[in-house]
């Protein structure tokens, strides 16, 4: 399994579990994972070289965004795609 590198952005540390957003970032170049806690969308700033998973929850939901789409990805948005259905598939 590879390493997920943590960080936190602004105050999130001093937020609870329910008040942060999630940010999960791979990138291309050196697969490697990266997870911010953030305050919210706005508050990260997004990469050219990152696919983006950006979660929060919402009451007892747990909504989920994918950005599939970065035009300096070395990769369509349709092989991004499959790439991560790939990876969900195999968690």
């Amino acid at each position: 399994m590879r390493k997920l590198n943590k960080k936190y952005l602004d105050y999130s540390k001093n937020l609870g579990v329910f008040e942060r957003s999630y940010v999960l970032c791979h990138d291309d170049d050196t697969a490697e994972l990266f997870l911010y806690f953030c305050k919210d969308y706005e508050s990260f700033f997004n990469s050219d070289k990152k696919d983006e998973v950006f979660f929060y929850w919402k009451g007892k939901d747990l909504v989920v965004w994918v950005d599939v789409y970065n035009e300096e990805s070395k990769f369509s948005s349709n092989e991004t795609y499959e790439i991560f259905k790939k990876h969900i598939k195999n968690s």
